[in-house]
């Protein structure tokens, strides 16, 4: 009995003591994944960014460039040169879409630019003279005075077709109407004036021509190089990239709707530029959407059963694109509603 008190004293206090705690989940473990998924999706970002807006920036300064040429040198090939550093500049611009749309989350004026960058449909007639009305537009309009400030006033002034200044805009001082195409000549300085002539020289239609195309190619490449400026990260948001290509798409389901608009006398958009925004715009969404892109992972981790909804949209010839590119467009919709509520 007195050996058994001392073990029984001993059970006692080992009762008393407190229990080891329990083992917590690792916090970092569970959250590992998601934000891993995050973490790639932000150096895709990133990367797409930098590489997107090196070409724009590199095009845009190009085309300011052969603009400059074109109007020291109005010769045919001076303005094929202009013409095809258009081309290139709005491949890349539209290419970089989605990084635009992103860039314009960090500051609102962005958003101003973006917009008015390329404004479409145009009207034509709004902006210079055509075979029906050769002395309508801006560049006929003695009474408008031409500078950077007046221009901006006029964009969509009164209606939203009416741009003023904008890549639309310049392809048409550029090419005119597709029935009857602008020339060298017209971008001739005139030095004399003749006994036809009326109002002064700056008054001509071929100096306001002129001056209305280096204007408009001053802010519309000012506009792009501001909006290429990488000083901020980009942060993962509902709205960029989420945001982003769903505004993206948008624009393609736009573009498809303006198919027959290739008459200048009423909202116009060319059908080289068409063809243009939506191969560059399909090449901008292509990185996003495929089955194993860092944001279909990222999804599915804080979207589930959306991301599976996210296919690349069928080729410009499919019957089925439009519909496909809506239900794109609504499962983007649905996911930046989600985010949004998680933000």
């Amino acid at each position: 009995m007195r050996t058994l008190l001392p073990l029984l004293c001993l059970l006692l206090a080992a009762c008393d003591q407190p229990a080891p705690p329990t083992a917590q989940p690792d916090a970092s473990a569970t959250e590992a994944p998601w934000l891993a998924a995050e973490d790639a999706l932000a150096e895709q970002l990133d990367n797409e960014r930098a590489e997107r807006l090196r070409r724009l920036t590199v095009s845009a300064s190009g085309f300011g460039d052969a603009i400059d040429g074109l109007l020291d040198d109005p010769t045919d090939e001076r303005l094929n040169t202009a013409r095809q550093a258009w081309a290139r500049l709005y491949q890349h611009f539209n290419e970089s879409f989605v990084v635009l749309v992103c860039q314009s989350t960090l500051q609102p004026v962005n958003l101003v630019r973006l917009e008015r960058a390329d404004s479409f449909p145009i009207l034509p007639g709004y902006i210079d003279g055509l075979r029906e009305w050769p002395g309508s537009g801006i560049v006929n309009d003695m009474a408008m005075p031409l500078n950077r400030d007046s221009l901006l006033e006029q964009q969509a002034a009164t209606l939203e077709g009416e741009a003023s200044i904008g890549l639309q805009v310049i392809h048409f001082l550029l090419h005119g109407e597709p029935d009857a195409a602008r020339t060298a000549s017209d971008f001739a300085m005139v030095t004399e004036l003749d006994e036809e002539s009326v109002g002064e020289l700056a008054d001509q239609p071929n100096n306001r021509r002129r001056l209305y195309l280096q204007l408009a190619t001053d802010l519309l490449v000012e506009d792009l190089l501001l909006l290429s400026r990488t000083e901020s990260p980009l942060p993962i948001t509902a709205e960029c990239p989420t945001g982003a290509l769903r505004e993206t798409v948008a624009r393609l389901i736009r573009l498809e709707s303006l198919a027959s608009n290739t008459q200048v006398s009423q909202d116009y958009l060319a059908a080289d530029a068409r063809k243009l925004a939506i191969d560059g715009l399909q090449a901008a969404l292509q990185p996003w959407l495929k089955q194993d892109s860092t944001l279909v992972q990222w999804l599915d981790l804080r979207v589930p059963g959306n991301s599976s909804k996210l296919a690349p949209p069928p080729a410009a010839d499919s019957e089925a694109r439009i519909s496909a590119l809506q239900a794109l467009h609504a499962a983007l919709a649905a996911a930046e509603r989600a985010l949004r509520i998680q933000q």
